[in-house]
């Protein structure tokens, strides 16, 4: 809901700038949201998640190790090109994200390279390292 309520809000004030409109015929106030809860998978329960995934397809393994081990989003996989992985130095380029069939930045605007904020986080609190995911993307 805030997203739309953000949206009509930049748009009125356009509707002002462009001179549409004469002024802000209402101010838009984003509404409270609760903190949501993320829930993990234990990690025997993820162990199983991945042998499941290798057996039904080793492309499949690939993904789910990329979002549970490194962190990424469903996007920012769709988004990965073999040019974006460095064997040599463990490396994931997270360059661009897919969104609604559109090729954009990942979110938060910016491209990462090597560790992404997710990935520093869940190896902070000790989280598969890239290994696991580099073997699988080499085959």
């Amino acid at each position: 809901m805030n997203n739309i309520l953000t949206n009509l809000s930049k748009a009125l004030k356009v509707a002002v700038e462009w001179k549409v409109i004469p002024s802000m015929p209402c101010w838009v106030r984003l509404l409270k949201a609760g903190k949501a809860v993320v829930e993990f998978y234990e990690p025997e329960e993820y162990r199983r998640l991945v042998e499941a995934a290798g057996r039904h397809d080793p492309r499949a393994r690939i993904v789910v190790l990329l979002g549970g081990d490194a962190g990424l989003r469903l996007g920012e996989i769709e988004g990965l090109e073999w040019t974006d992985v460095d064997f040599g130095r463990a490396l994931l380029k997270v360059q661009r994200a897919v969104y609604r069939s559109q090729v954009t930045l990942p979110k938060g605007g910016q491209a990462a390279r090597g560790a992404t904020d997710r990935e520093a986080s869940r190896r902070a609190s000790g989280a598969p390292s890239p290994e696991g995911y580099a073997r699988a993307l080499r085959g």
